[in-house]
């Protein structure tokens, strides 16, 4: 009876251990969320607090920085491409007199705006507008004023140029008028408190050398009416976003952009130089390397000679952090670069366990085609992978593309993608998904969206070959890598869908949204964040550390044995709650897509109570050929604090015979059942041996 138990109980646990193996998954030991915050002061608290381990900042002001450092806190500045700068009307005088322009900057003390405004966390440019962060490059100019402060100097150029004193004493007469100079503004944006600052400052150091300037800030559409649509004002203060490729030299400064009436033009400032457009002409019309910094240099020179514009500064973005700042991936010029690198090197650290990455700001609706959330396209970056990425350098480097071409008139630029790549639904990443996503993104492209300008660049896209796509520009520009280059794909099989579905959050509901990136989108909440998982599938995959296990569903085909495999399956989800209040007005949908990646079977759930919804799906009915399906599950709703969505994904195989499981338990359970047996009749045997030869002595007595 002891073997018989033995066996059993080994039976028992041949049964449970690959069933247990089989039906759960172990979750990722290492997991991602972003959770935003209204304020960098509600920000900086949950980063004291442990709430999050990481917070990029693109704006820092003294306030912040002083927060950070009465703490333990680590912060790693992030240097910039992008520039502020103050922008002169040349249009009106005395504005178009150079050496008035010369005598403002010598009198304007940059150097002390860095130390204060920016607290140290900034540098000041040439008088060509160059960020010291050009020089990795070579692109800095080492022979061009910069102007450094002096205000003796000013005064003696203003003087000389025929602007003295008034009898007054405090303003200057304008040797145009023989009048006293007429008060000029400079113009601020109220959102911009670090730019309202500098005006200020260059208003005061303008009156003390005898220019009357006064500050004068407004709200943002106020001041772009002035400034972009009217050209009204004579002086205004502004920032510039700027990647490593300078092409808005091209754009502020070439004489064919000071168009009127706008808004039609981008040269605000109405600068017009043959010999910078010769230069600048020649920069953008090019791919050859030496040509391209030699012009570059030139036309530094030309600016700082001109100054159409004055330098004011470039500003550092950081990421603070309670981890060790080596774990820290800086890239010149781009916060999103580093903010994304470091997530990867971190979630390669195997048991690093939760990464929570602080954002301020609110989050919009997700979609490329129209959003100009900042906290959207951080985490958008991190799902959708660029052609090309960026080194630490801010240069371009390999993404989907493994190379690229741009043509010896700069006007034509070649891509060619990686081999064997997929999305995170196993489907590979084509050559037709890019530029099907291209000409999607060019059709449905809002003004609102960072990619519009980059988008009305392109002509026409085309397919030379299975591995390669050409872009055709409008005009030539020597810098198209370092934009286009930041182009993504999308499967092209449901782009159509996500263009008809035009209600809001349409995109995101549209199933278009498959990572190509590190990172896989589970849950989005407006007001909470969003969390991923990690992408196995991504290419560069070996750098992240992943351990969960596949999920995968089994249903056969008019069988039903052991549950192993059903005709029916029933998709879920988690309870969803708000507070402590169930989410009972959400929408759940199952979408069931083929090998193919089209849409095989869809289906809507239904609420089962406490916060739960469930769906079932025959596979006779639609009836589901034998093979393998991605079963994708959303659950939609509306919450105080703004929208939710809830991605849940299984690998649904259909077969008309036992899975290979079920065939291993059945056959362990037919050995097992085989061993008993035998040993059954062993024990039956020799029990029956025993008991013969005692019968037989009995007898005899």
């Amino acid at each position: 009876m002891k073997t018989t138990a033995a066996a059993l109980l080994l039976l028992l646990l041949i049964l449970l251990i690959p069933i247990y193996l089989w039906f759960t998954s172990r979750p990722s030991q290492n997991s991602l969320t972003l959770r935003p915050y209204a304020t960098p002061d509600d920000a900086i608290r949950g980063l004291l607090n442990g709430d999050i381990n990481l917070l990029p900042l693109s704006e820092v002001t003294p306030e912040i920085i002083s927060q950070l450092n009465s703490s333990a806190v680590n912060i790693v500045p992030i240097s910039n491409f992008g520039f502020t700068y103050i922008g002169l009307n040349l249009r009106n005088s005395p504005l178009n007199d150079t050496k008035l322009r010369e005598a403002m900057l010598y009198g304007f003390d940059r150097e002390k705006l860095v130390n204060t405004t920016l607290d140290g966390y900034g540098d000041t440019l040439n008088g060509g507008l160059f960020s010291p962060a050009y020089g990795k490059l070579g692109w800095w100019n080492n022979t061009a004023n910069s102007y450094n402060y002096n205000p003796d100097m000013a005064k003696q150029l203003l003087e000389n140029a025929g602007y003295n004193m008034s009898s007054s004493g405090k303003y200057r007469i304008d040797p145009a008028t023989g009048k006293v100079m007429r008060t000029m503004f400079i113009v601020s944006r109220l959102s911009d408190a670090a730019d309202t600052e500098a005006a200020t400052s260059f208003a005061s150091d303008m009156q003390a050398i005898g220019l009357p300037i006064i500050n004068y800030p407004l709200a943002d559409f106020d001041f772009d009416f002035q400034i972009k649509h009217t050209y009204q004002s004579d002086i205004y203060i502004d920032t510039v976003s700027a990647d490593s490729g300078p092409s808005w030299l091209y754009e502020l400064f070439a004489s064919n952009n000071n168009i009127a009436p706008v808004p039609l033009g981008t040269n605000l400032v109405g600068y017009n130089s043959t010999t910078f457009d010769s230069c600048v002409n020649q920069l953008m019309s090019t791919s050859n390397q030496n040509v391209i910094k030699r012009q570059l240099l030139e036309c530094q020179g030309i600016l700082s000679s001109d100054l159409p514009a004055l330098p004011v500064y470039t500003k550092y973005s950081i990421i603070a952090t309670s981890l060790n700042p080596s774990t820290i991936v800086p890239v010149t010029g781009s916060l999103a670069a580093t903010l994304k690198q470091t997530i990867q090197s971190i979630e390669s650290t195997p048991n690093f366990g939760k990464l929570t990455v602080g954002t301020v700001g609110t989050y919009g609706n997700l979609d490329p085609t129209s959003t100009s959330s900042p906290l959207d396209w951080t985490l958008l970056n991190l799902v959708l992978e660029p052609l090309l990425s960026l080194s630490s350098d801010g240069t371009p480097t390999a993404g989907l593309a493994a190379s690229w071409n741009l043509s010896e008139d700069g006007q034509t630029i070649t891509f060619v993608l990686r081999n064997n790549m997929t999305f995170s639904d196993g489907e590979p990443i084509t050559i037709d998904d890019l530029s099907a996503t291209i000409n999607w993104f060019m059709s449905n492209v809002k003004p609102s969206s960072p990619f519009y300008t980059t988008l009305k660049q392109i002509q026409n896209v085309t397919i030379p070959n299975a591995i390669t796509l050409e872009i055709t520009l409008r005009q030539p520009n020597a810098f198209a890598a370092y934009s286009l280059g930041q182009l993504f794909a999308l499967p092209h099989s449901r782009l159509e869908l996500a263009s008809n579905l035009t209600e809001p959050f349409g995109f995101l509901r549209s199933q278009a949204l498959v990572s190509s990136g590190p990172f896989d989108l589970s849950a989005f909440d407006q007001g909470n964040g969003a969390d991923f998982e990690i992408n196995s599938s991504y290419f560069n995959a070996t750098q992240i550390i992943s351990t969960a296990s596949e999920k995968m569903i089994f249903a056969n085909l008019g069988l039903n044995l052991l549950n192993l495999g059903n005709t029916q399956i029933g998709v879920g989800t988690p309870a969803k709650t708000y507070g402590s209040q169930s989410i009972s007005n959400a929408t759940y949908a199952v979408y069931i897509y083929d090998q193919n990646n089209n849409l095989a079977a869809a289906l809507n759930g239904t609420y089962i109570g406490h916060g739960t919804y469930s769906a079932m799906l025959s596979v006779d009915n639609p009836a589901l050929t034998e093979g393998q399906y991605q079963v994708v599950g959303q659950l939609f709703g509306i919450l105080p604090t703004g929208m939710f969505i809830i991605f849940h994904q299984e690998t649904l195989i259909v077969q008309t015979s036992l899975p290979l499981d079920a065939i291993s338990i059945v056959g362990t359970i037919l050995v097992a059942i085989l061993i008993i047996a035998q040993k059954y009749r062993e024990e039956s045997t020799e029990k029956t041996r025993t008991k013969r030869p005692k019968t037989r002595t009995a007898r005899k007595q």
